[in-house]
């Protein structure tokens, strides 16, 4: 508590446990991103009663991820809730400008040092809610660092929606 997030609310649908660790796995390393869709509608069934953002940004990946994975699975996550809930889905919002090293394989200290400056917005958020949408909070470093552009931009909230957290 002596470094609070630079997030405001964090809601996970699920532990991280099997047998969600296993679907998360498969949709985002081994290409079954058809899963997303379905897991999305889960993680929908649990946050439909939140207090309604102005915006919904899946947590970015970097060009160069992005193209060797081909998909965003937050953003493939996103978009049941968005067209459900009637919200805007604005993936521009929020780019990810450092191609950082692959969370997993670091420390809780390393994490947050690799997530330092990672996020960039040259958007105005004055005043405004938003939600970070992403498949998994593990340290909460990823989604520390991208509320902390946000609110840098000027966003008066910054609420977490993932679909499992790891305890």
């Amino acid at each position: 508590m002596n470094h609070p997030p630079a997030f405001d609310f964090s809601f996970a649908a699920f532990t991280y446990t099997p047998p969600i660790t296993q679907l998360i796995i498969a949709a985002k390393f081994s290409g079954h991103w058809s899963l997303l869709p379905t897991l999305g509608q889960l993680l929908l069934d649990q946050v439909s009663a939140a207090p309604r953002p102005h915006f919904i940004i899946p947590l970015p990946l970097h060009p160069k991820r992005l193209k060797e994975r081909g998909y965003n699975q937050a953003f493939e996550l996103a978009k049941p809730i968005t067209r459900q809930l009637q919200l805007d889905l604005r993936p521009d919002l929020l780019e990810r400008r450092i191609n950082t090293e692959h969370q997993a394989r670091l420390s809780q200290a390393e994490r947050h040092k690799n997530m330092q400056k990672a996020f960039y917005t040259r958007h105005n958020l004055d005043g405004k809610h938003v939600v970070l949408i992403d498949d998994v909070m593990t340290s909460g470093s990823s989604l520390h660092a991208a509320a902390a552009c946000l609110k840098k931009a000027g966003a008066a909230r910054v609420d977490n929606w993932v679909l499992a957290r790891a305890i």
